[in-house]
């Protein structure tokens, strides 16, 4: 692939641009649908992204270097409105006159080192470095905005139930009960005209702080769960299972984050249920 994406990038763009500290280098990103460029990112409109970017790290001359390309995502939590930077590792690899480096990031979708490079609807940066034994050689960030209009959002109930065997119980629990259960399953409903099978999704996912010794807490996000939708007589709903897996058994609290969203991926509700355990052993 040397050389088809960066040189695709520059087609593009007609013009190339260079930026650098002490070795000459070429750092461009856009859409890339089907093996090919269609348009520079980032783009003055800010239109939402939708569709794969790539970008491409080119060194001119010079010999061979260590180099990087990662993200850094500036988020918000739908269910808060708190902010957050996370910043993803990316691609390292060797990169020579004749060796680019190219990475392609989809949205929403992890890459091999398990996380998002971005997201639609989410200001991010894209950050190439190129460096030695001695320091830093080249460094340029590309600030990408996304200017996406919020739907209107959906009034709707969600409730959670926690089941072992023939046993049932809500979750968020008075008596904070111990999970050791086969299944979590979460339920939404709304009077709203919108809430319906074919046009919204329904997703679950937990999140907690599992204690790593030595190095403090770690995040842990479990991947979305996808929901089902049952249309009844009375009321229609959308359930979805989060499995024992997804459940972190004794730790003090944990968060279910659930998302009610758009044929666009725009959520329309969302709801953060934390739920408390209490554990003797």
């Amino acid at each position: 692939m040397r050389a088809w994406i960066c040189a695709a990038l520059i087609a593009v763009l007609a013009t190339p641009v260079f930026a650098g500290n002490k070795v000459k280098a070429e750092f461009l990103c856009g859409t890339y649908v089907d093996g090919e460029v269609k348009d520079m990112v980032p783009n003055p409109k800010k239109p939402r992204l939708t569709d794969p970017v790539a970008c491409a790290l080119r060194l001119d001359a010079g010999d061979g270097y260590q180099a990087n390309v990662h993200t850094v995502r500036y988020a918000v939590d739908a269910a808060s409105g708190k902010k957050s930077t996370i910043s993803t590792q990316g691609k390292t690899d060797e990169i020579t006159p004749t060796k680019d480096l190219e990475l392609v990031m989809q949205p929403g979708v992890k890459d091999d080192a398990g996380e998002v490079d971005f997201q639609s609807c989410e200001d991010f940066d894209v950050v190439a470095t190129i460096y030695d034994d001695h320091g830093t050689l080249f460094t340029k960030k590309v600030h990408v905005a996304q200017a996406c209009p919020k739907p209107k959002p959906m009034k709707a109930f969600a409730r959670c139930e926690a089941a072992k065997g023939d046993d049932t119980f809500d979750v968020p629990n008075k008596q904070a009960r111990r999970l050791e259960v086969d299944r979590i399953t979460c339920y939404v409903t709304s009077k709203d005209k919108r809430f319906n099978g074919s046009d919204l999704t329904f997703n679950a996912q937990t999140v907690y702080d599992a204690p790593n010794a030595g190095n403090g807490p770690t995040l842990v996000t479990n991947d979305p769960h996808k929901g089902m939708f049952q249309e009844g007589e009375d009321e229609s709903a959308f359930s979805v299972e989060i499995p024992p897996d997804d459940i972190p058994t004794c730790l003090p609290s944990f968060d279910i984050k659930l998302f009610l969203d758009d044929m666009s991926g725009a959520h329309l509700f969302a709801k953060t249920i934390t739920v408390k355990q209490k554990c003797d052993d």
